[in-house]
């Protein structure tokens, strides 16, 4: 039961990391490869912060869920950078 809800949270994920997948691609059509650089690392870093702590509540599922959330973080960075600059 712990893969099929792995999974389910995952499916998500996926979804938006196709979505910071093409807004990184509106950065580099304009010759700017700083900035989807540093909305991963601090998609990194929050992925730190909610790794420990969904994973201490949830187990497994928040680890997934961390992953969620941290691809959320950086879609949402590229996406608000990317009304203004592209």
């Amino acid at each position: 039961m712990h893969t099929a809800q792995v999974i389910q949270v995952y499916s998500f994920t996926v979804i938006v990391a196709a979505g910071v997948r093409i807004l990184a691609q509106g950065f580099y059509a304009i010759q700017n490869t700083w900035f989807p650089a540093v909305a991963g690392a601090v998609a990194l870093v929050s992925h730190i912060v909610f790794a420990i702590a969904l994973t201490n509540a949830f187990g497994l599922n928040g680890l997934a869920a961390a992953s969620l959330c941290s691809a959320t973080v950086n879609l949402l960075m590229l996406g608000t950078a990317y009304n203004s600059w592209v």
